[in-house]
């Protein structure tokens, strides 16, 4: 929030100091121009400082959270085991886990009611699992991998060198956990409430 207030700031400053009477440059057209920088600025920062997006934008394999009980059971099938459901207090929805061992997938299926829709809430893959990440990621990636494809987005408090790399925020984003250099457990989803 600081440097989008400090861009604003300069750009403000920069379109001040410009002469508005000069034929080259019609007061309209530098408040248009204006506009359209903080706009810029504004849909950057607001990108950048939203803990879902990750969370939001990423699948495993065709998994995605928010998908339906219903579309879950087209793609995978019915589950192994379903666990007992419970109220969460942290989010106040009710959870119920679905167990694919033979496919490494662990699903947190969430509903407002007890007995209402359930959608994923969240996706944990372990081996056998091949499902990619929408960046190519899966069980067995390397560190350098993982590093090179979710540069941009790491979150560098929560990360732990050679243990763990977080993707997003604790919030609503990808972990993936390491043992001997390789990915052996990938998370989507909110891992605090």
């Amino acid at each position: 929030m600081k440097n989008l207030m400090r861009s604003i700031i300069s750009v403000s400053l920069s379109l001040a100091v410009l002469p508005i009477n000069s034929p080259h440059l019609p007061s309209q057209l530098g408040e248009e121009i204006y506009v359209k920088i903080i706009q810029k600025l504004l849909i950057t920062e607001n990108r950048e400082s939203d803990p879902f997006t990750v969370m939001r934008e990423e699948s495993l394999g065709e998994l995605k959270i928010n998908l339906s009980a219903q579309q879950v059971i087209q793609l995978l099938g019915n589950p192994t085991q379903k666990g007992q459901v419970e109220f969460w207090a942290g989010d106040a929805l009710y959870h119920q886990y679905w167990y694919y061992p033979n496919q490494g997938i662990t699903l947190s299926m969430a509903s407002e009611t007890e007995k209402g829709q359930q959608n994923i809430g969240f996706i944990k893959l372990v081996s056998p699992s091949r499902l990619p990440t929408k960046r190519g990621i899966k069980i067995g990636s390397s560190i350098e991998e993982v590093s090179l494809a979710y540069a941009k987005e790491k979150y560098k408090e929560m990360s732990i060198p050679d243990q763990t790399f977080m993707a997003g925020s604790i919030y609503g984003g990808l972990i993936f956990t390491f043992d001997k250099g390789r990915v052996i457990e990938i998370f989507l989803g909110a891992a605090a409430e």
